[in-house]
């Protein structure tokens, strides 16, 4: 005689409730006692400890959004393209992935992810290096003081970097990037501002906007279109763009025109490939790493379909638990 399995009701979801909650360890604590279903992008810093969480799922998706390092050109050391790519192969982004995000990040080169069909292959990387950027900051003319920073023309090459105050990433970048730039010889200081300053308009005074900084380290999320022109081309610069980085480039602008103005796939994909490889050779920003996605979920939640480009309660439409 066999016994028959108990039927399970699969229900519909009619009603999300959403609640923000700001604090993680609360987050955390509620998981734990299992009474939330869902959390959306968890943070990278708690990784550890969701994936010791029984009865969830945890997924990492690639999504289209970087972290960088942003430099204002108009700072006269910045400037000089030598400086930048020194301070590019100053900087140990594969420890910062493997130490602050757990490995969660995905290195990258440039601001198209791997998955975007305008993604350029085999893009030169500033692997780090510090005897190469010693070797290209005494090129640029900045040799080594007495005290450990660079100088040149009377000028210590000294730079102030911006962060968002209470992250917990950012802070964690900056204290391995004060000692490793100092290695080479440059002095920075770390600055932090609430998020509403640090991204306001240019009329409001915003730190980005206004160009107060030398460098600056924040996200910034793409569209499905590759389309990065407003960031990058030179008639974008703040108030009238995104171009935080003061950043004038005659082919990537010529390249811009060609990609904005074609409906032809293979033509767009060459124009963004040499986009691509002009950022990366005039490196006006050091793209750390593409964000993979934590999602948190209840393994009772069927239809749950995180995706590269848009929110997860896209297809909340047609989930059941």
């Amino acid at each position: 005689m066999t016994q028959n399995a108990p039927n399970i009701e699969i229900v519909e979801v009619d009603r999300i409730e959403f609640t923000a909650i700001p604090d993680e360890n609360t987050i955390l604590t509620q998981l734990q006692a299992h009474e939330i279903d869902l959390e959306w992008n968890a943070p990278v810093s708690q990784y550890p400890s969701l994936q010791k969480l029984t009865a969830y799922r945890l997924t990492l998706t690639p999504f289209t959004q970087y972290s960088q390092l942003a430099f204002n050109l108009r700072t006269p050391a910045l400037a000089d393209v030598q400086v930048r790519r020194a301070l590019a192969y100053a900087t140990n982004v594969d420890a910062y992935i493997q130490k602050i995000t757990h490995s969660v990040q995905i290195r990258a080169a440039t601001d198209q992810p791997e998955y975007s069909w305008a993604y350029a292959p085999n893009l030169p990387r500033y692997n780090y290096d510090p005897q190469k950027a010693g070797a290209l900051l005494d090129a640029a003319g900045w040799r080594m003081g007495p005290d450990g920073i660079r100088q040149k023309d009377g000028r210590k090459l000294q730079l102030v970097a911006a962060n968002v105050s209470g992250s917990s990433n950012g802070n964690a970048v900056f204290v391995s990037l004060q000692r490793e730039w100092h290695d080479v010889g440059v002095d920075l200081e770390i600055k932090n501002y609430i998020s509403s300053l640090f991204f306001s308009a240019y009329n409001a005074g915003g730190i980005l906007m206004t160009g107060k900084f030398d460098v600056a380290l924040y996200s910034w999320i793409n569209g499905e279109d590759p389309d990065d022109s407003t960031q990058f081309m030179c008639d974008q610069m703040p108030p009238g763009g995104q171009n935080t980085y003061h950043f004038c480039d005659k082919t990537l602008d010529a390249a811009e025109q060609v990609a904005l103005n074609s409906y032809e796939i293979a033509v767009r994909k060459r124009a963004y490939a040499t986009i691509q490889y002009r950022l990366v050779d005039r490196e006006p920003l050091m793209v750390l790493w593409f964000a993979r996605r934590i999602d948190l979920f209840n393994t009772d939640l069927q239809g749950f379909r995180p995706a590269h480009t848009v929110t997860d309660l896209w297809n909340s439409w047609a989930w059941s638990i």
